[in-house]
């Protein structure tokens, strides 16, 4: 009895099907290689670091810093300056060549080449007028084919942030307090043989419940949860803050762009428009945006119905995605602009505040400052001004050390794209 496989191979429309696909998949990775191999003229200015000989050393070269980049930056400074000698090994020491003092070099990323420059001209770089963020992000994450960076163009987010996040910082302390205590309820393990049902519901944080007993699990994930948490409050609201897919979302979204845009950057400017449909990581990405767009178009519909029933008795929610609305945010942008929003505030800060719990373990003995501290400027354990935060001098101390001996890269990166000029090379980051 013939298998399925031999019946399927004998039709000749199912062969001649399957030719004109391969065929048509080694046309793609030949033409693909041609623009690769033709765009080595820009390449070739550059000083590269362990960037193998030939015309597609480049993509090994982006491939090997995925796992060695550090020994990569490592090896630019080294190259860029030699020392044979010990007079010239002390110049270069006088120069801090540990930070790369000595010169620029480039390393091949995966979102393209990246300079990597001393940081004497930091000040010059980062007020350069040819540099630009928002470009650097447009040909780091896809281009118009994600549109990740349009926030950054839009006079509306930029008001949200300074005008309205960071003036309501004041008086939304209280609020965010209350999430965290009870995100910190929510999230933290419970301890041997306590349900999380069983925990007492409060507005104020306990740690006897994760203090009893030892109870082990990876605090990023976790850390990364709460903050999420905490800023949807700010962002969207009290109930999306609390909604599992919702939280989903935006703790998944930055893994989601980033795949994305190598993808397409693997596929090239030309290729891309093609082939974008067969990445998984895009499909992904876009499926995504079109949930969270659902999602907070189901608010915002929501909101428009009480504001129209209520009159001038409605009383608007006070988070970012109202002030967006009140500025005139297209609905069609809303998703990508909550997205942008959450995705800055969780990476950084979760990294942050997963060092200091690392540094807590390290150093027990500053568990007990800072606890006094707590119980001196805060009395019943409740937040409730701006200006009780700012009292804990410790603290601050001690979340600035943190930070200053764990960064969150080994460098100060500014992430600006250059546009084409006659000192740096176009599509430079």
């Amino acid at each position: 009895m013939s298998s399925l496989l031999e019946i399927a191979t004998s039709n000749p429309h199912y062969r001649e099907s399957v030719v004109a696909v391969v065929l048509t998949c080694a046309i793609i990775v030949l033409l693909n290689g041609l623009y690769q191999y033709a765009s080595q003229g820009n390449r070739r200015e550059y000083v590269y670091a362990s960037v193998p000989p030939g015309w597609y050393g480049y993509r090994i070269g982006q491939a090997r810093y995925l796992t060695q980049c550090a020994a990569m930056i490592q090896e630019g400074i080294q190259k860029v300056c030699i020392r044979p000698r010990a007079l010239l090994a002390r110049i270069c020491a006088d120069l801090d060549t540990q930070f790369g003092e000595s010169g620029v070099y480039w390393i091949p990323t995966m979102m393209g080449p990246t300079m990597v420059a001393p940081r004497r001209y930091l000040a010059e770089l980062k007020n350069h007028p040819n540099l630009s963020f928002a470009d650097y992000l447009h040909e780091a994450f896809g281009g118009a084919h994600t549109n990740f960076e349009a926030p950054l163009r839009s006079q509306n987010f930029m008001a949200v942030v300074k005008r309205h996040i960071t003036r309501s910082l004041g008086h939304v302390v209280g609020i965010l307090t209350e999430e965290a205590a009870l995100a910190l309820e929510d999230d933290l393990p419970p301890s041997d043989g306590e349900e999380p049902s069983q925990r007492p519901q409060c507005r104020r944080i306990r740690p006897a419940h994760i203090l009893s007993e030892w109870t082990p699990y990876k605090p990023h994930p976790t850390t990364m949860r709460i903050v999420s948490r905490i800023s949807s409050r700010l962002f969207v609201g009290e109930a999306l803050c609390r909604q599992k897919r919702w939280l989903d979302i935006t703790l998944n979204f930055s893994s989601q762009i980033n795949t994305a845009g190598v993808g397409l950057r693997m596929a090239g400017k030309r290729m891309a428009p093609i082939v974008k449909w067969w990445i998984p990581s895009y499909r992904l990405f876009k499926k995504t945006l079109r949930e969270a767009d659902a999602i907070l178009m189901g608010v915002v519909k929501e909101r428009r119905e009480l504001e129209k029933a209520q009159g001038a008795a409605y009383v608007k929610p006070d988070d970012a995605l109202q002030w967006a609305l009140d500025l005139g945010e297209p609905d069609s942008e809303l998703a990508n602009f909550q997205l942008f929003l959450s995705n800055v505030a969780i990476q950084t800060t979760s990294a942050a505040l997963t060092h200091m719990v690392y540094d807590l373990c390290m150093y027990p003995e500053y568990v007990e400052i800072l606890r006094e501290e707590l119980r001196e400027v805060l009395g019943d354990g409740n937040f409730s001004a701006k200006a009780e935060v700012q009292k804990l001098v410790k603290m601050d101390s001690f979340m600035k050390e943190s930070q200053r001996l764990h960064p969150l890269q080994n460098s100060t990166h500014a992430p600006f794209r250059a546009r084409p000029d006659k000192n740096s090379p176009a599509n430079t980051a």
